[in-house]
């Protein structure tokens, strides 16, 4: 049994995709390096669940802080 394509093959059917340029990259508030995700303290985890924020660090000036996490997931 085969499987017919009514797709033709090329360059043509290739999904775009974002440039990495066009996704935003967060970054440190005080010295402006990128920073990484961390997971959330107990006390976040515990008492405000509920809140959709999310911890980061920036391992340049050891900084660590909440933000807002905007896309709702």
């Amino acid at each position: 049994m085969t499987a017919e394509l009514n797709s033709k093959p090329g360059v043509d059917n290739i999904t775009p995709i974002r440039p990495l340029a066009a996704q935003k990259e967060l970054r440190c508030r005080s010295c402006k390096a990128s920073i990484s995700r961390i997971k959330r303290g107990p006390f976040v985890k515990t008492f405000l669940f509920w809140l959709p924020i999310k911890r980061y660090v920036c391992y340049r000036c050891n900084r660590k802080s909440y933000r807002f996490d905007k896309t709702g997931k």
